[in-house]
């Protein structure tokens, strides 16, 4: 039990400290506003958080003295994760409010410009000189 218990443990930091590279890799991703790559490392991070999940409630039927001892050791690297995916967070809400801006300019300057300069695709004209 003490063998599984340590894998168990050594996988669940593992998984841990790989999620805390993809949630840096979210950060470089917002800041050259990589909106693809940033929706790629979230899907990327959704299976690492599932097999951690799963590590957990394979640890959950374990000893629950030995469960403290896991989750004490992981704490840290979790408050990580958290305090960089927060700040992640609130950049990338700032980039799309920046996009949905722009997009909100340009539809007003189409706006603008078909109002000065209208369509003639659907005007049809007639010959009077008959």
């Amino acid at each position: 039990m003490e063998d599984k218990l340590a894998v168990s443990k050594s996988e669940k930091i593992k998984y841990l400290k790989h999620l805390y590279e993809l949630t840096s890799k979210q950060r470089e991703a917002l800041v050259i506003e990589d909106i693809e790559g940033f929706q790629r490392l979230i899907n990327e991070k959704q299976l690492y958080m599932n097999k951690v999940d799963q590590l957990d409630k394979e640890l959950s039927q374990l000893e629950e003295k030995s469960l403290e001892e896991i989750s004490e050791s992981c704490r840290g690297i979790l408050s990580t994760i958290i305090e960089a995916d927060s700040e992640n967070r609130l950049m990338a809400t700032g980039i799309f409010e920046a996009i949905k801006e722009k997009i909100g300019k340009v539809r007003q300057g189409k706006r603008v410009h078909n109002a000065y300069n209208p369509s003639l695709s659907n005007t049809a004209f007639f010959n009077k000189a008959r």
